[in-house]
């Protein structure tokens, strides 16, 4: 870092920085400092070694006073930082909400064909936005952590003024004149919507491929999917046009993204985010969840969004809890459950070697390790290639009946909404009912362990040219049995495969122990560097 004016140098700003002079955050959550002893594979990292992660953290206070002015970051290494590093120089004033936004407004102007991750910008609002959270903050009105942060929606979720376009073309466009619950509780937090991201046409589709906005590329290799259905969400976070997004998950739509992707994905509890404003494709499986570079971010996100709306017949009455609390305690002790069937059957072996690498990785932290069976893993899937079709078929009847509209809808989500549709009500009582056993079952299985600990694909991205969508559904074999046993499921990076692609580990837990889960993560995160790693530059 070049000496500034006085011989001083900037010091690193943390998390800490955000809980001076309030309670804004408590003062036991852990700052953005790396772990002392960082693992790769269970064994600790070559002395010596700079990490990106402290590099970005010593970078985090962009602005110093003095003689001869200021010293500024440039837009991409301000979008490079974590939320919770933005919120950091925010907080403390080294970082204005405007340049904050400016950058990331840059940043998506200038990313080519990456900048299809959103459907829409709207940025001279989010200008605004970010002006009224600056002069906010400068009369002493700092809201949250996400206050002047930019951020990007799914367009499932209803902003007031805006169309919600659920990736499809047959809706009525009609602005909304009403906020999705959690477009409420984001403007509330003071964060700034930067836009909506693209997905897979009405959220039902793992790939990301959409016929007719266009398919997202991946960062990280753009021949391939970004993975769906919140496409636009992971592409966004992952080459830094936004600090947090929102995704949707039904059978896997946060985490297969998340884990093509590259970033940090979490779908909460069923219940603990409001739907309403969300549009549906499954009323008894859907989630809406954080998306950003790590466990603390989600964490973060995941305050804001977490809480009971009335309105939302799912959602759930449970008291506020802070996700934050007890997040650098670790998981010494911990027994993570690592299954023998089902979640390790044919998987790419780069997969394979990365994900079990990160379980001694955990090991290593000190968790118990504990080889568990999950007899009934299979039927979720199963189940959810009909179950969801047959809500969705609710959803779209209309659609569905109408050959007007039903020509105008892709080719893939027509196949899946028709067989829902031909389903009759035993089979949805008999999949209904067999759900209900499986959640029991589940809920049973995680009092003999706290977390569960799997890949989240079993494979990496496929080439967007070469996929067959009815057979990437497999796609989201291992995410979907979480979405059937409504438990809180995160997916993190775990490495690089042989092409230079992310492969994710997730760790699943017990319904409404999202604290823990986000624990977890954040240990493995901040003992290892896989969620720090970059795209190559597009």
């Amino acid at each position: 870092m070049a000496k500034l004016s006085g011989g001083l140098r900037p010091r690193p700003l943390g998390i800490q920085d955000l809980l001076q002079h309030d309670r804004t955050l408590p003062p036991h959550l852990l700052d953005s400092r790396p772990h002392p002893r960082r693992l790769r594979h269970g064994r600790p990292l070559e002395a010596g070694r700079r990490h990106r992660h402290r590099r970005r953290l010593r970078a985090a206070c962009v602005r110093v006073p003095g003689p001869i002015g200021r010293q500024r970051m440039s837009a991409t290494d301000l979008c490079r930082l974590d939320l919770s590093e933005m919120a950091a120089s925010i907080k403390t004033g080294a970082l204005s909400p405007l340049e904050l936004t400016e950058a990331h407004l840059e940043r998506i102007a200038s990313a080519g064909p990456l900048a299809s991750a959103y459907l829409e910008v709207y940025a001279e609002a989010a200008r605004a936005d970010a002006r009224a959270a600056a002069a906010a903050i400068a009369n002493g009105n700092y809201r949250s952590p996400l206050h002047g942060i930019p951020v990007a929606l799914k367009d499932l979720c209803d902003i007031k003024g805006r169309r919600t376009t659920a990736g499809a073309v047959v809706l009525d466009e009609t602005p909304k004149t009403e906020d999705a619950e959690v477009t409420r509780r984001l403007k509330a937090a003071g964060a700034v919507i930067l836009g909506k991201t693209a997905l897979h046409e009405f959220a039902i589709g793992g790939t990301g491929i959409n016929p007719h906005y266009g398919t997202p590329p991946n960062p990280w290799d753009p021949t391939r999917i970004p993975g769906g259905s919140s496409s636009g969400s992971g592409v966004a976070i992952s080459n830094g046009m936004a600090a947090g997004a929102l995704g949707s998950d039904t059978g896997g739509s946060i985490r297969v993204p998340a884990a093509h992707c590259g970033i940090t994905g979490h779908k909460p509890t069923f219940g603990l985010v409001s739907r309403r404003g969300v549009w549906p494709v499954s009323m008894t499986l859907d989630h809406v969840g954080p998306m950003a570079r790590s466990a603390l971010d989600c964490a973060l996100l995941l305050n804001v969004l977490a809480g009971y709306d009335p309105a939302d017949p799912y959602s759930a009455d449970r008291p506020p809890v802070d996700h934050t609390d007890g997040l650098r305690a670790g998981i010494r002790g911990r027994r993570i459950g690592v299954p023998t069937n089902f979640f390790f059957d044919d998987l790419e072996p780069d997969v394979e070697r990365l994900v079990r690498a990160a379980i001694e990785d955990m090991r290593g932290l000190g968790a118990q390790i504990i080889e568990i069976e999950i007899p009934w893993a299979e039927f979720p899937l199963r189940d959810d290639r009909r179950f969801v079709p047959v809500e969705g078929s609710w959803v779209h009847r209309q659609r569905i009946e109408d050959p007007k509209l039903s020509d105008r809808i892709g080719e893939d989500v027509m196949d899946r909404l028709h067989r829902g549709y031909a389903a009759t009500a035993a089979d949805y009582h008999g999949w209904a009912n067999r759900q209900v056993e499986i959640v029991r079952l589940a809920d049973q299985l995680l009092q003999e362990v706290d977390l569960i600990a799997t890949p989240t694909t079993h494979r990496t991205a496929g080439v967007t040219a070469e996929i067959d969508t009815r057979e990437y559904g497999r796609i989201l074999t291992f995410t979907a049995v979480f979405d059937a046993t409504h438990q809180p499921s995160i997916s993190v990076p775990c490495g690089l495969d042989s092409s230079g692609l992310p492969v994710g580990l997730m760790l699943s837990g017990r319904k409404f122990n999202d604290s823990l889960v986000l624990r977890a993560a954040h240990a493995y995160q901040q003992a290892t560097d896989h969620n720090t790693r970059q795209p190559p530059s597009p």
